[in-house]
């Protein structure tokens, strides 16, 4: 498992953590988000708890690395802020 705190553009602290299973690279990681600045009421994209959606099923392949999926949560986190500071889900639904 990797943990790490990022910021998005707009200065909000995320804290995500990213669970690789044994099945890596052909599974897709699991992404929380352990922690964060921002109070969001939002399920968007959200399932089983805090676990985060950050790609299709469909859209993975197994050369994709676990950098990738790191930089999609980052995309994640800022589609979050943007969400809760305008009502309006910014990124593909």
């Amino acid at each position: 498992m990797f943990e790490e705190e990022i910021y998005t553009d707009l200065g909000t602290r995320f804290e995500i953590s990213i669970e690789v299973s044994d099945g890596f690279p052909f599974a897709i990681p699991v992404i929380h988000i352990i922690d964060s600045d921002i109070d969001y009421d939002t399920d968007k994209h959200f399932y089983l708890g805090d676990q985060i959606c950050v790609i299709h099923p469909e859209a993975h392949h197994s050369n994709m690395s676990i950098l990738e999926f790191r930089n999609l949560a980052c995309v994640f986190c800022l589609a979050v802020e943007i969400y809760t500071k305008t009502g309006e889900w910014p990124t593909a639904e």
